[in-house]
C-alpha cells in the first residue's frame, strides 16, 4: 500500500513538472509581438547608410533595449524590398517622408529609414536583404538608353558626368585601381576599406566602354546616374553610379556602385 502511494506521489509529482516544463517551452516558442510604431527615438548617430542591390548584403549588429539601430539607403518607387531576420528584434520601414511601409514594394522615389529594436535584452541580430529593381524601371531606363544613342543629349550637366564615367573606367582599364580609388568618396573608401576591394567589383568588366548614360536623379549635393557598359566579352551591362558632391576638394566624387 505504501509502495502505491508513493508511486503515485511520484507520478504526481513528475506530471506537474512535465507540465511547468511544457509551459516553458510554449513561452519560448512564443512569437515576438512588435509594436505598430517604434518606442525609441533614433538620434542622427544611430544611422547608418548602406546601399542595396539585388545583390544579397548581410547586416549583422547588437542592439540594446533602449538604443534603436537605424539604416538609410536610396530607393525607388516600385523597387521590391525583401528581408529575412536572425534575432529577437523588431523592424520598422520608414519611407522619405516618415510613413511605416507594410509591403515589400516601395512606394516612393527616396531615402529609406529601417528602424531595427530590441524585442528582448541586448540581442545580436542578422538581417539578409535583397533590393530588386522594379522590371518596368529597368525596361523604361533601357528605352532612355536607346534613345540618347541616336540623340546625344545638349545638357552640360550630362557631359560633366559622363566624363567622370569615362575618366574612371579609362584608370580600371588601365589597372590603375590607387588612382581609381581616389574618385570614391570617403564613406565609400570606409565601406570598401581599400582598393583592392574596389577592383573586384569591376574584375570581369576589364576593357569596359561607356556606350550609353541616364542621369536620373540630381541635386546639388547627389547625382544618380545609369550607366550601359560594353566589355570585351562583348555582352552588355546596366548598372547605377552614385556621385555625391565633395566640398572639401570641390568636386564629384563616386559614392556607390552597382553594375
Amino acid at each position: 500500500m505504501k509502495l502505491f502511494s508513493s508511486i503515485l506521489v511520484i507520478s504526481f509529482v513528475l506530471g506537474i513538472i512535465a507540465l511547468i516544463f511544457h509551459a516553458q517551452q510554449e513561452k519560448s516558442n512564443e512569437l515576438i509581438s512588435c509594436p505598430s510604431y517604434p518606442q525609441n527615438h533614433l538620434e542622427s548617430n544611430q544611422l547608418k547608410i548602406v546601399h542595396f542591390s539585388n545583390i544579397p548584403s548581410l547586416l549583422a549588429q547588437q542592439v540594446k533595449p533602449d538604443q534603436d539601430i537605424g539604416y538609410i539607403f536610396s530607393a525607388s518607387a516600385r523597387d521590391r524590398f525583401n528581408y529575412s531576420k536572425l534575432g529577437d528584434i523588431c523592424i520598422w520601414l520608414f519611407t522619405p517622408d516618415n510613413k511605416i511601409v507594410d509591403s515589400s514594394v516601395l512606394p516612393v522615389t527616396g531615402k529609406y529609414i529601417m528602424q531595427i529594436s530590441s524585442a528582448r535584452g541586448t540581442v545580436n541580430f542578422e538581417i539578409n536583404t535583397t533590393l530588386e529593381k522594379d522590371s518596368t524601371i529597368a525596361q523604361k531606363i533601357k528605352k532612355n538608353m536607346l534613345k540618347i544613342s541616336s540623340i546625344k543629349p545638349k545638357l552640360n550637366d550630362q557631359n560633366i558626368y559622363e566624363n567622370l564615367v569615362n575618366e574612371h573606367l579609362s584608370k580600371l582599364n588601365t589597372q590603375d585601381y590607387k588612382k581609381a580609388w581616389s574618385d570614391l568618396s570617403p564613406r565609400f573608401q570606409k565601406k570598401l576599406k581599400n582598393d583592392l576591394a574596389y577592383s573586384k567589383i569591376w574584375q570581369k568588366y576589364i576593357g569596359a566602354r561607356l556606350i550609353n548614360m541616364v542621369v536620373l536623379s540630381k541635386t546639388d549635393k547627389e547625382v544618380i546616374v545609369a550607366i550601359e557598359i560594353n566589355y570585351l566579352s562583348f555582352e552588355d551591362a546596366i548598372g547605377t553610379i552614385i556621385f555625391t558632391f565633395d566640398p572639401k576638394y570641390s568636386k564629384w566624387l563616386i559614392e556607390y556602385v552597382s553594375i
